[in-house]
């Protein structure tokens, strides 16, 4: 989320982690969020944009959690996006999906990582037998 500092001129950018939460509905999303909001001490005046997954239930334009930041008019001029991270790995999963080559390829990594992962030695010099 990004957000303004107290003083209302500087931009801060921050990952907020929200307390577990008992629904995934935007109702209890918007409340966990604004919840992590006032914990951190910041104002909710000061809310500028929020980034999130694309799921309707963030960025619905009836009950999306982003709308309902603008309907408790807690920041009637925010701004929702799909996260870019996010978008590149559902593309990049479609990718995988339509291509055969890369699932062979996603096995094979799968079992080296999980090899190196549960050997007992992890010493980088056995690593080199296997690059």
């Amino acid at each position: 989320m990004q957000y303004l500092e107290a003083n209302g001129c500087t931009p801060l950018t921050e990952l907020f982690s929200l307390p577990s939460l008992t629904k995934g509905d935007a109702c209890t999303v918007y409340l966990g969020t604004k919840s992590a909001f006032l914990n951190k001490k910041v104002s909710l005046d000061n809310f500028v944009y929020m980034g999130s997954d694309g799921a309707s239930v963030m960025t619905g334009c009836k009950q999306g959690v982003a709308t309902l930041w603008k309907k408790h008019r807690i920041q009637p001029h925010s701004t929702a996006i799909h996260c870019h991270n996010h978008k590149l790995a559902l593309g990049i999963s479609d990718v995988n999906d339509r291509t055969p080559y890369c699932e062979v390829y996603d096995t094979l990594i799968t079992k080296v990582y999980s090899l190196v992962k549960n050997s007992t030695n992890k010493q980088p010099a056995r690593l080199g037998r296997f690059c």
